[in-house]
């Protein structure tokens, strides 16, 4: 089956178009055609299939609430031009404004973002005492595994005499599968905007440097949906719903256990730097002609080094609605590689993949889930080592440079994941389950970007892009507005 891509040509008078195949080459230009389809057979079954499904971007992030960071509106534009390679200097500055209105879950089902993981269990704070601080105040009788705060105390003791099975209670004993009783869903009002920016110096034989970085205001308003009251689920233990809501889902219950776990659930504002990426790179440039040695394409292969250093703000444990301005204070370790196809007066093609190795750290008061029925809220604290999964991405794209005369037109497929965190307990480690949060660590994402950018002379372009979600696990559905106000030396 044919599959026909047509691509516009710079100059209103060529028409590509490509089948996936075969490879076909056909210009028409100014009436005058030419069929040129044997220098392109070997790309048929690897070019334009990765192409499809592939991406174009800065080094992968370890932030599922803007899984692709962009410094440039066609993201890091490993397609060099040739039009422009006497400029040594390009400085990219962008200004941005980013928002979500949903998420996607575990399952990649679309729910309100305070729900990417799951909807918040209220009752699953009076599970996994034992991990409870040992001088905490506690109005719970002696016998009680652990100290529970005041309020949880007396929820506890409300709740198990609702449901007749006194203290001695399993895990299993405050679990509803359908997510309703004793559970809020968080819809939040999610926007972030800011300024970001890109320095590249490009020095003779290929080889340049790169910095990127930003700065950003974020807003996380949330708002608490009790799901008590559309419960149906009683039979597994039988508690009396409008304890439930007395004790555990009014607005002032949920306010004194906050402060007394030390855990602010307000909404959350923040500005400051997000994280800043340095980077080596090298790229050539290498033609390849046709039978009648005429210049058909130029093979453009890229290779990147670089690191993210932890300039952004990190996110504030004991603030729920509280975000990283960047990966959350890790330093990484990134590579990328990608291989490039210039087609004289037409487009170029490029495919390429990257990734993010980060340290590990030594973390304080982190919480960590101390019952596997605890959802999203985790009341209690610990010591632990931890190491944020790899994160990657994979790309395919086209730039068709000067499509109209000064303008040139950018698309991006960009597929990321970031990989299953570390997270090793140091103090009381037979208390909490850390592998937990390890499987929620894992998300991905799909995401397109488009962007244009208009050359108002040689040393200055102004652009415009938007980045799209697609689908994803564990992440925002995330939208991205931005400008782009390009220099070059």
């Amino acid at each position: 089956m044919l599959w026909p891509l047509i691509l516009f040509n710079i100059d209103h008078h060529n028409l590509v178009m490509l089948y996936t195949d075969r490879i076909k080459f056909v210009c028409l230009q100014r009436g005058e055609m030419a069929v040129r389809a044997g220098t392109f057979k070997i790309l048929s079954s690897f070019l334009v299939p990765m192409f499809l499904n592939s991406i174009c971007l800065s080094a992968p992030v370890n932030t599922y609430h803007d899984p692709v960071v962009f410094h440039g509106v066609n993201g890091i534009n490993p397609f060099p031009s040739k039009k422009f390679e006497k400029q040594k200097i390009i400085f990219d500055f962008v200004p941005f404004y980013h928002y979500a209105y949903s998420a996607k879950n575990g399952s990649g089902t679309k729910v309100p973002e305070g729900d990417r993981i799951s909807r918040w269990n209220m009752i699953g704070l009076l599970q996994g005492a034992e991990a409870a601080p040992g001088d905490s105040t506690s109005t719970q009788p002696g016998g009680f595994l652990g100290d529970l705060t005041p309020t949880l105390s007396n929820a506890f003791i409300a709740l198990s005499n609702s449901s007749g099975i006194g203290r001695n209670y399993t895990e299993e004993t405050f679990t509803d599968s359908t997510q309703t009783l004793g559970f809020y869903s968080v819809p939040i009002d999610y926007e972030k905007f800011g300024l970001r920016g890109q320095l590249n110096i490009k020095f003779g034989g290929g080889l340049g440097i790169r910095a990127r970085g930003g700065f950003a205001y974020y807003k996380q308003a949330p708002i608490f949906n009790d799901q008590t009251p559309t419960s149906t689920n009683y039979g597994f233990s039988n508690v009396d719903a409008m304890l439930t809501q007395t004790h555990l889902m009014l607005v002032a219950q949920r306010e004194a256990i906050g402060n007394e776990i030390s855990l602010n659930f307000d909404g959350q504002t923040k500005t400051g730097l997000e994280d800043t990426h340095l980077a080596l790179y090298w790229t050539g440039r290498f033609g390849m002609n046709d039978e009648e040695g005429n210049h058909v394409v130029s093979v453009i292969p890229y290779f990147e080094i670089g690191a993210w250093l932890p300039t952004g703000e990190k996110k504030d444990q004991n603030r729920a609605f509280s975000l990283p301005l960047g990966n959350n204070g890790f330093a990484a370790l990134t590579g990328e590689a990608a291989l490039n196809f210039d087609f004289p007066g037409t487009i170029q093609l490029g495919i390429g993949g990257n990734f993010s190795i980060f340290d590990e750290k030594k973390l304080r008061n982190f919480r960590v889930p101390s019952s596997l029925n605890q959802e999203v809220i985790y009341p209690w604290t610990t010591t632990v080592r931890m190491r944020p999964g790899m994160s990657w991405s994979l790309y395919g794209g086209f730039k068709g440079e000067d499509f109209i005369e000064g303008l040139s037109f950018y698309f991006n497929y960009i597929y990321t994941r970031h990989e299953e965190d570390g997270i090793k307990v140091l103090e009381n480690a037979s208390l909490f389950k850390p592998g937990k949060l390890e499987d929620e660590s894992v998300w991905n994402s799909q995401m397109i970007h488009f962007g244009l950018d208009y050359d108002i002379t040689k040393e200055l372009a102004f652009g415009a892009g938007v980045q799209l979600p697609v689908t994803g696990k564990r992440i925002y559905k995330t939208t991205t507005l931005q400008g782009n106000i390009r220099f070059r030396f």
